[in-house]
């Protein structure tokens, strides 16, 4: 058994329920969470899709993160 931290909220808390809801909302509007910064994984991704080096993609996708801020 994992002794819960006194600020880790508890399952059935009103913080996690609230988060519940907001992701919740989140996913209905269309939004998602993502990284401020690409994953390797995804910079791989968008040159194997792509004729961009990584450097290339890593500027577009801070480009519409920070449009979006």
């Amino acid at each position: 058994m994992i002794a819960a931290s006194s600020t880790t909220p508890e399952i059935g808390s009103k913080a996690f329920q609230t988060a519940l809801h907001v992701v919740a909302v989140m996913g209905q509007s269309g939004m998602s969470l993502v990284p401020s910064s690409p994953t390797s994984a995804m910079l791989e991704a968008g040159s194997h899709i792509s004729n961009l080096g990584t450097e290339d993609l890593r500027e577009i996708y801070t480009a519409m993160i920070e449009a979006e801020t």
